[in-house]
C-alpha cells in the first residue's frame, strides 16, 4: 500500500475509494487501524463522461472556456475516412462536430492531437496533427465567426511507413512573452523496425525530422525560417539549441533520440516536460526534461543506439551513446508493452498531487509515478534514481474497465481525463469513451459517524 493510498473493497466498482490517513480525523485513523482494509470515505472516483466515440485519441479544453471538452476522433463515421473533433457540452451533455477533417485513413494514421494557442480566446488559433495516407501533417486553424477555418500547414513530410508519426503537440503552460507562441511537436522515427533492412538511426541525427521533439515559433508575424519550402511554415525560437547552426542541423529540433514518443505533457506547476516513448521489443520508457535553462537545451535520449537503459537489442544496432540521458523510469515488456504518456496531476484531489499518470495501451495498466525533479540527471537509471513511489492504479481505476487507454487529458482546472480508444487495436466504431477522475470531498462529520458505527459493530462481534 503506497503513500497513504488505501484500496476500496467495493467489488466490481469503477469508483476509486481512497482516503489520506494524514488528513483523516484521529478517530478515523484509529478505526482504520483496528479494521484493516476498510475505507472511511472516497476522496475521488472515476466517472464516464461520454461514450459512443469513434476511436478517440485525445481530449482537451480551450483556454478560458470551462464548459466544453474537445475530443479528437481518429476515424470518421464511415470508418475509412479521417476523423473529426467533437465539442462536448459538459452542462447539457450534447455533442456537436467542431471540425471535420478530410482524407483517407490507413493503419496508424488519422487524427491524433489538437492544441489550443494560449491566447485562443482572442486569436482563435488551434493546431491539429494527423497522418493522411503516409503524409504527416501539422496544421493551423482559426475560428472566424464561430467557424474553424484552415490557415496554413506548419509542417508536412512523408513517413517511410504508416507508423511512428507526429504523435503530440502542445504549448508550455504559463509561458509569457514570445514563448507563448512556441509550439512543441513529437515526431516518431518513421516506423522501420530496428531488425529490418532499411533501418537507420534517424532519432539521434539532428539533420533528420524523425524521432524528435521539435519547437516551432508559430507567431504569424514572425519571419518564415524556410521561405522556399511550402511544407515548412514557421519561425525558429532563438533559444533552440541549433538556432544558429550552419551545418545542416534542423533549427527546429529541441530534443533528439526518440522512437515513438506517444504523448508528452508539461507539469503545469513546474513547466517540466515528460515524454512517454514506445520501445522496440524490450523497454517502455518515460523521459524527463526539467524546466531549467541549464538542463533542457539539446538533450538526447538515446534511441536508436539505446533502448531505455540498455543497448538497442537488434543485432549490430546498439551500443554506448555518450552524453545521452537515461529515462527516469522504464518497464520491461513482460507486463507493459506500449506506453501512453500522461500528465502530472494538478487537479483538486489532494492525495494525487504531483503524481505523473501513464498507462499501457495493450494491458490497460494505469500507473502513477512520484519523481523528485531535483534529481541529478547524470544518475537517471530508469528504476530508482529520483523515484519516490510507483503506484499501480489499475484496479483502483475501474479494474481494467478502461481497455486500450490511448491518451490522457487535462481541463482548465487540472482535472485528469483518460481516453479509452475502444475494444482492441482497431476497435469497432462507437466503442470509445472518455473518463474523468472526479473529486468527492469528505462530508463534515461523516468519518466520525462511521468510526462510531464501526466501533459498535466491533463490540457486538466480540460479545458473541
Amino acid at each position: 500500500m503506497a503513500r497513504g493510498l488505501r484500496r476500496s473493497l467495493c467489488p466490481r466498482s469503477v469508483s476509486l475509494r481512497l482516503i489520506s490517513l494524514r488528513a483523516a480525523l484521529g478517530a478515523a485513523a484509529l478505526w482504520a487501524a483496528v479494521m484493516p482494509g476498510r475505507v472511511v470515505r472516497a476522496e475521488f472516483e472515476l466517472r464516464r463522461v461520454v461514450g459512443g466515440l469513434n476511436q478517440p485519441t485525445y481530449v482537451t479544453q480551450a483556454p478560458g472556456d470551462d464548459r466544453y471538452l474537445y475530443i479528437v476522433e481518429r476515424a470518421g463515421s464511415g470508418g475509412g475516412t479521417l476523423g473529426d473533433i467533437i465539442r462536448y457540452d459538459t452542462v447539457t451533455r450534447n455533442r456537436s462536430t467542431f471540425l471535420d477533417l478530410s482524407g483517407s485513413l490507413v493503419q496508424d494514421g488519422g487524427a491524433f492531437v489538437m492544441a489550443f494557442h494560449p491566447d485562443y480566446a482572442t486569436n482563435g488559433r488551434f493546431y491539429v496533427t494527423s497522418m493522411v495516407g503516409a503524409t504527416n501533417h501539422l496544421d493551423e486553424f482559426r475560428v472566424v465567426g464561430g467557424t474553424p477555418q484552415f490557415q496554413r500547414t506548419l509542417l508536412q513530410y512523408n513517413n517511410p511507413r504508416t507508423q511512428h508519426t507526429i504523435t503530440w503537440t502542445g504549448f508550455k503552460p504559463g509561458a509569457s512573452g514570445a514563448e507563448r507562441n512556441w509550439l512543441y511537436v513529437n515526431t516518431g522515427d518513421g516506423g522501420i523496425q530496428a531488425d529490418e533492412n532499411g533501418f537507420t538511426n534517424r532519432g539521434q541525427d539532428p539533420k533528420s525530422v524523425f524521432g524528435k521533439v521539435l519547437r516551432l515559433d508559430v507567431d504569424p508575424a514572425a519571419p518564415d525560417a524556410y521561405p522556399g519550402d511550402n511544407n515548412k511554415n514557421f519561425a525558429i525560437p532563438a533559444a533552440n539549441p541549433f538556432a544558429a547552426d550552419t551545418t545542416g542541423k534542423l533549427k527546429e529540433v529541441f530534443m533528439t533520440g526518440f522512437r515513438s514518443p506517444w504523448r508528452a505533457s508539461f507539469d503545469r506547476a513546474t513547466g517540466d516536460m515528460y515524454v512517454g516513448d514506445v520501445g522496440f521489443n524490450t523497454k517502455e520508457e518515460i523521459s524527463f526534461n526539467k524546466n531549467d535553462a541549464g538542463f533542457n537545451s539539446g538533450r538526447d535520449y538515446g534511441w536508436a543506439l539505446r533502448e531505455g537503459t540498455i543497448p538497442n537489442p537488434a543485432p549490430g544496432k546498439g551500443g554506448p551513446s555518450p552524453g545521452s540521458l537515461n529515462p527516469i523510469y522504464e518497464r520491461n515488456h513482460f507486463d507493459f508493452t506500449s506506453i501512453t504518456g500522461g500528465y502530472v496531476y494538478r487537479g483538486p484531489v489532494p492525495e494525487l498531487q504531483g503524481k505523473y499518470f501513464f498507462a499501457d495501451f495493450v494491458s490497460g495498466k494505469i500507473l502513477a509515478l512520484d519523481f523528485d525533479r531535483n534529481t541529478d540527471p547524470a544518475t537517471f537509471n530508469g528504476s530508482t534514481a529520483g523515484i519516490i513511489d510507483v503506484t499501480d492504479m489499475t484496479d483502483l481505476l475501474g479494474g481494467g474497465s478502461i481497455s486500450n487507454p490511448v491518451s490522457f487529458g487535462e481541463d482548465n482546472a487540472g482535472n485528469l481525463y483518460i481516453v479509452k480508444f475502444g475494444d482492441g487495436f482497431f476497435p469497432p466504431l462507437g466503442t470509445g469513451e472518455v473518463y474523468q477522475i472526479v473529486y468527492v470531498p469528505e462530508p463534515a462529520g461523516a468519518a466520525l459517524a462511521l468510526v462510531v458505527a464501526g466501533g459498535l459493530m466491533l463490540r457486538r462481534r466480540r460479545g458473541r
